[in-house]
């Protein structure tokens, strides 16, 4: 009951942060469930791949997916995010632990400006949006036209496939989705909306944690997820955590919402720093 609680939190999360929810993933599975960093960062790549594949099968009849970009993105990723997985056995846990927290209060603190400097776009959620689908004036390296028709260049397609590596390392490092960095960079490059950009995310964030989770099992064997009972309960929550957030996403969307996003992750950062050594050993 507890790992299906878990599971339901990480969901909700993960549908209720525009960017940046899965990075209190791996806390939730090492403080609630007493896993290894190891045993969460596989989990969480499962479960952070299975919400962003129900988030982006939420997304298509919407047609807000924008594919051509996230493909470019996601390939980038692909390539190494089993990479990522493999660095992640040379460094020790003390250190993965706490460079893991700089990069949550990082994250911590761009939701926080987010929330403050653009408060319509911390409305713009995984699980749904009723924020407004304007787009930026400025000319983008990686154009797309009013009929999302993708029309890059050479440096456009080399930004995309490099921000997708650096994603795929952070994921396979860290367990993280990875959407702090892709939607900026979305957002940045092209003319897609936040609306849009948070959707071609999550098709991006399926195919990197996909992948990072695929390279654990290739390194660890099938056979320690396949039947395990915590795995499937974890996932299952998350499902339902990020069905939930379907709903949900209607009544608390909002820079508030976010805010309080900030301060939980804050918090894990500390609590995650106070065990440092206990949570390594």
């Amino acid at each position: 009951m507890l790992a299906i609680l878990v599971g339901v939190a990480i969901g909700l999360v993960l549908g209720l942060t525009g960017a940046g929810g899965s990075v209190l993933a791996v806390p939730l599975l090492i403080f609630v469930l007493g896993m290894t960093p190891d045993e969460a960062v596989s989990l969480s790549l499962a479960a952070v791949f299975g919400s962003a594949l129900l988030g982006v099968l939420i997304r298509l009849h919407k047609n807000e997916i924008t594919w051509m970009p996230a493909l470019f993105f996601a390939a980038g990723g692909m390539l190494l995010a089993p990479a990522g997985v493999v660095l992640a056995g040379y460094f020790p846990d003390t250190w993965r632990l706490g460079s893991f927290t700089v990069l949550m209060l990082i994250i911590a603190a761009r939701m926080l400006w987010q929330s403050l400097r653009e408060p319509l776009q911390a409305r713009v959620l995984r699980a749904g949006s009723s924020a407004d689908d304007a787009e930026p004036d400025a000319s983008p390296l990686c154009p797309v036209s009013e009929t999302r028709r993708f029309e890059p260049g050479f440096a456009c397609i080399a930004v995309l496939a490099l921000a997708g590596a650096l994603t795929g390392i952070l994921s396979g490092i860290y367990g993280v989705g990875g959407g702090f960095l892709i939607v900026p960079v979305l957002t940045l490059m092209t003319r897609l909306s936040m609306r849009r950009a948070v959707a071609t995310s999550l098709l991006v964030i399926t195919v990197i944690s996909g992948t990072g989770f695929l390279g654990y099992v290739l390194h660890d064997g099938i056979a320690r997820y396949a039947g395990n009972p915590t795995f499937l309960w974890v996932m299952t929550g998350a499902l339902t955590g990020m069905l939930a957030g379907t709903w949900l996403s209607r009544l608390l969307a909002g820079p508030r919402l976010q805010q309080i996003f900030v301060v939980t992750i804050v918090a894990m950062a500390i609590l995650t720093l106070w065990n440092l050594d206990s949570l390594a050993a």
